[in-house]
């Protein structure tokens, strides 16, 4: 009996493992994509405050 559960076990780990590597690169890609919006985000406020202020134009 126990040695069905560590077979079960021992043959589940790949699936368990592609799982955990799918959602881990999931969450990679979307803290990279929020990562680069928010980035974008700085770097168009930063160059609308450059302009501003090349302008002498309150934001």
């Amino acid at each position: 009996m126990e040695c069905l559960l560590i077979l079960l076990a021992l043959a589940a780990l790949p699936i368990v493992a592609v799982i955990v590597a799918k959602l881990l690169a999931i969450g990679v890609a979307l803290a990279s994509l929020a990562f680069g919006v928010m980035l974008a985000i700085f770097g168009l406020t930063l160059c609308a405050a450059l302009v501003s202020v090349f302008l002498g134009v309150p934001m």
